[in-house]
C-alpha cells in the first residue's frame, strides 16, 4: 500500500486506504488484478483529487468494456456443456461436488458423466482452476463480465417475471421463437421481456452466437 500511495503522491494524487483495502479482498490479493484495476485508477484520478471506494466499479467496468469482445468470442468457441457448466460453477462463485445431484438439478445440467467430461475440457483449458475441493473461473475479470452480461437473478412467478428486464441486442439480426410468442430482434432494438420463457430464450441465444444481450 505504501508504494502505492507513493506512485500517487508523486503525481500530485492521494488515495484512500480503503480502495486498496478493498481490491485486496475482493481479488484475494492477487498481484495482476490489483496493479490492473489500480493503473486505471490512477489515470481516473485528476491531479490534486483522492481516489475513493466510488471509483472502483468504474475502473472495473472500464476493464470488463475493454475485455467485451475477447470474452465474447471465447464463449462462443466453447462447446455447450462447457459453456452450461462454466457459467453454473460462476453463479457459486466457488463451487464444489459438481456432479452431485444437488448441483446437477440445481443448474439443470445433464448427467454426472457428462459434467465430469465438460469440467476435463474446461480445466484443460484454463477456463477453470481447483483450490482445494472448489473450482472457479480462471480469470476473475472474465467471472465478473460473466455475472455482468449474462447473469442477472430475476425472481418468476408462474412463468412471469416479478420484474420486467429491459433488454438490447447489438450486431445480429434474429428470430426468437418461443411456446407463446415470437420476438423479433433488431440490432439496436430496445424492449421489455416479462415472459420467463422469453427470457430464457433469449439469454441461450446470447451464449450461442455472436451477439451479445444485455439484461438489466
Amino acid at each position: 500500500m505504501e508504494f502505492v500511495q507513493h506512485h500517487f503522491r508523486m503525481a500530485q494524487k492521494n488515495i484512500d486506504i480503503t480502495v486498496f483495502d478493498s481490491l485486496y479482498n475482493r481479488f484475494e490479493g492477487i498481484t495482476w488484478y490489483l496493479q490492473k484495476i489500480l493503473n486505471i485508477l490512477f489515470a481516473m484520478t485528476p491531479k490534486g483529487e483522492v481516489c475513493g471506494g466510488e471509483m472502483i466499479e468504474q475502473a472495473v467496468d472500464f476493464i470488463l468494456d475493454s475485455y467485451s469482445f475477447t470474452y465474447s468470442e471465447l464463449l462462443y468457441q466453447l462447446p455447450e456443456k462447457q459453456k452450461e457448466l462454466m457459467i453454473a460453477i460462476c453463479k457459486e462463485g466457488k463451487a464444489t461436488a459438481l456432479t452431485s445431484g444437488k448441483f446437477i438439478q440445481k443448474y439443470s445440467l445433464p448427467s454426472s458423466s457428462s459434467v465430469q467430461s465438460a469440467l476435463r475440457g474446461l480445466l484443460e483449458k484454463d477456463f477453470i482452476t481447483k483450490e482445494g475441493n472448489f473450482y472457479m473461473v480462471y480469470d476473475r475479470f472474465f467471472s465478473l463480465w460473466l455475472r455482468r452480461n449474462f447473469y442477472r437473478k430475476g425472481p418468476c412467478q408462474n412463468g412471469v417475471l416479478t420484474q420486467p428486464f429491459s433488454v438490447y441486442m447489438i450486431q445480429r439480426l434474429f428470430f426468437v421463437f418461443t411456446p407463446v410468442n415470437i420476438v423479433h430482434v433488431a440490432a439496436g432494438c430496445q424492449f421489455f421481456v416479462e415472459s420467463e420463457a422469453t427470457f430464457q430464450v433469449l439469454w441461450r441465444v446470447s451464449l450461442d452466437t455472436h451477439c451479445q444481450v444485455f439484461f438489466q
